[in-house]
């Protein structure tokens, strides 16, 4: 349906908003996991760090992230956030 597709584009735009708004240390390491899917052991390769470090760094990224998007649109952004990254 059209209010379906309408409120879709605007979760994708809080949490692209949001996104952008974070440092580029969360950024990538967000990027690293939800978009590129790399694994914990990958990313911490890639950085540098052992998995603990990553797992901590997602955690603390993403609730940096999901605060920008409840700012952005009220308890909405909480919801959304939660089903965008839910694997």
């Amino acid at each position: 349906p059209p209010d379906e597709l309408l409120l879709e584009r605007e979760q994708q735009e809080i949490l692209q908003k949001g996104f952008r708004s974070l440092g580029q240390a969360c950024q990538s390491i967000l990027r690293f996991r939800f978009i590129d899917g790399f694994s914990y052991q990958e990313i911490a390769t890639l950085l540098g760090v052992q998995e603990g470090t990553v797992a901590s760094r997602l955690s603390r990224c993403l609730a940096e992230l999901r605060e920008v998007c409840e700012r952005l649109s009220g308890s909405e952004g909480k919801k959304f956030l939660r089903l965008a990254t839910t694997p």
